[in-house]
């Protein structure tokens, strides 16, 4: 795969996940085993990110997963990639605090940094080579 074409893959790979794991606590509708392990999540999610001022866990997972889906639809504009690249990485460092809190595996938030990251740098030759590196560490993994 060639670096120019690493770059919009790079974007997509994102945005899909963050639409996934956002509609994920909106609704169980789509994908409801991915509902139930986000909402397993929701009280140790509210604990730990309490500077988000809901009491409800139910309704701050909801709020969390809409923040997931703006961020995903801004990355695929062109003109809010930027800006959807830093929240995008907000949340996933907001995600590897909470899941390091309550004990259980917080890969996935550290990999959507990485990409937020590589998103951010722009399309200039360090963006290329970090999406180099990045897809082929993704590949590894999923070998």
């Amino acid at each position: 795969m060639s670096t120019s074409t690493a770059v919009p893959v790079i974007n997509y790979i994102l945005s899909f996940e963050l639409f996934l794991g956002g509609q994920a606590r909106l609704t169980s509708l789509l994908t409801p085993t991915l509902h139930k392990r986000a909402m397993s999540k929701a009280s140790g999610t509210q604990k730990y990110l309490s500077f988000i001022p809901i009491s409800d866990p139910i309704l701050h997972s909801k709020f969390i997963g809409g923040l997931m889906c703006l961020a995903g639809s801004m990355l695929v504009m062109r003109s809010t990639r930027r800006v959807g690249s830093l929240l995008s990485g907000s949340l996933s460092v907001a995600g590897i605090y909470s899941q390091s809190k309550m004990r259980i595996p917080y890969w996935l938030p550290c990999l959507n940094t990485v990409l937020a990251v590589v998103i951010f740098l722009g399309s200039g030759e360090l963006m290329s080579l970090l999406s180099s590196v990045t897809l082929r560490v993704i590949f590894l993994l999923i070998d």
